[in-house]
C-alpha cells in the first residue's frame, strides 16, 4: 500500500519536474533545465528535513540527559539525514518488491540466529534494505514485516505482528527470536508484549523509538500519530504495567541528535538498557554503521542468553 502511494507520488513528481526542465530547456538551454529539475528534486527534500530538525531541536529540553553533538557532527548527521530522506523516499521503499524482495524473503544462513526487524511510521520492510543484509553477513537469520494500513493503530500493528511471529517462529524450527523495532516500530513491539508473555522471545533492541512521544507527532496523520503524541492516553496505558515478570530485556538505542523523536529524551526507556549516540538522524539509522555495531552488540548477549 504505502510502496504503491510512493510510486504514484514519484510519478506525479517526475512529470511536473519533465514539464518545469522542458519549459525551462526552450529558453536557457538544456544544462540550465537538468541543474533546475535536480535543484528542485533535492532542495524541497532538504527543506522538508531541515525543518524536522527546527521543529525537534526548538522543543524545550531537547538535549535533556544526552550528551549534544559537536557542530561538524551535527552538520555531517544532517547531511546524512537528509541522503537517507532521498534515498529511502524516492528509490528504495517505492520499489521493495525490488529491493527486498517478497515479503517472506529471510537474509543471512539458515543457521543463524533469528531476528525479526519492525519499521517505523511511514516506512515499509524496505527500510531495512542495508541492515538486513549487514545482520545476515554479521551472521543472523534476518526477516522483516510490512505493517498496513499506514495510518493504522498501533494496537492492530501488534496483531499483525502475533501472526508473523509465529511464522518466524515456525520458520526457524520454535528457536527464539530476537526483535528489533525502529521508531513506532520499538512501540509495536511494547504493545505486542503488553499483550503476550514475551514466550519464544529472546530480547528487543528499539532504535531511536519515542517510548515517551514526540512533539512531531502532533504534525502526522492516522491513529498511530495521535498515540505517539507527547503524554498520549496510549502511551501512559502502555508503560503502566511494564515491565511484567517474564518480559524479555529490552535496549533502547537513541541519537541526541534524532531529528523525529522529540525531546530526544523520550526515547529512554527507565526499565530497559539505554545506549545514546551522538550526531546519528532518524532515518540515517538505516545506513548507519555505528548503529549496525551497537545493533550487534545488543543481539550478542539476548542469543547468548537464548
Amino acid at each position: 500500500m504505502l510502496a504503491r502511494a510512493l510510486v504514484a507520488a514519484l510519478a506525479i513528481e517526475c512529470a511536473a519536474l519533465l514539464w518545469l526542465g522542458a519549459a525551462i530547456a526552450r529558453t536557457a538551454g538544456f544544462g540550465t533545465a537538468l541543474a533546475t529539475v535536480l535543484a528542485v528534486a533535492l532542495g524541497w527534500r532538504l527543506v522538508l528535513v531541515a525543518l524536522t530538525y527546527l521543529v525537534a531541536f526548538l522543543t524545550p529540553g531537547h538535549e535533556a540527559e544526552i550528551t549534544a553533538a559537536g557542530p561538524v557532527a551535527l552538520g555531517l548527521g544532517f547531511l546524512g539525514e537528509w541522503a537517507a530522506f532521498t534515498v529511502l523516499f524516492a528509490a528504495v521503499q517505492p520499489f521493495v518488491r525490488w529491493t527486498m524482495g517478497p515479503p517472506d524473503r529471510a537474509f543471512g544462513p539458515e543457521d543463524g540466529r533469528p531476528v525479526l526487524l519492525v519499521h517505523g511510521y511511514l516506512c515499509n520492510r524496505g527500510f531495512w534494505f542495508i541492515l538486513a543484509r549487514r545482520l545476515g553477513r554479521a551472521g543472523y537469520r534476518v526477516y522483516t514485516i510490512d505493517l498496513e494500513p499506514v495510518f493504522g493503530g498501533i494496537d492492530a500493528f501488534a496483531r499483525q505482528l502475533d501472526e508473523r511471529v509465529g511464522k518466524v517462529r515456525e520458520a526457524v524450527g520454535g528457536r527464539a527470536i530476537a526483535l528489533v523495532g525502529h521508531s513506532m516500530g520499538g512501540l509495536v513491539i511494547r504493545a505486542w508484549l503488553r499483550d503476550h508473555d514475551g514466550r519464544g522471545i529472546a530480547g528487543a533492541v528499539t532504535l531511536g523509538t519515542p517510548h515517551h512521544g514526540t512533539s512531531l507527532a502532533w504534525l502526522g496523520l492516522g491513529s498511530n500519530a495521535m498515540q505517539m503524541r507527547l503524554r498520549s492516553r496510549w502511551l501512559s496505558e502502555l508503560s503502566a504495567p511494564e515491565p511484567r515478570p517474564g518480559y524479555p530485556p529490552l535496549t533502547s538505542v537513541f541519537s541526541g541528535e534524532d531529528n523525529f523523536i522529540s525531546p530526544q529524551a523520550s526515547a529512554r526507556l527507565e526499565w530497559a538498557t539505554n545506549v545514546p549516540l551522538e550526531g546519528v538522524g532518524h532515518l540515517a539509522m538505516a545506513f548507519s554503521g555505528e548503529i549496525r555495531s551497537r545493533l550487534v552488540g545488543a543481539l550478542a548477549p539476548v542469543h547468548a542468553r537464548a
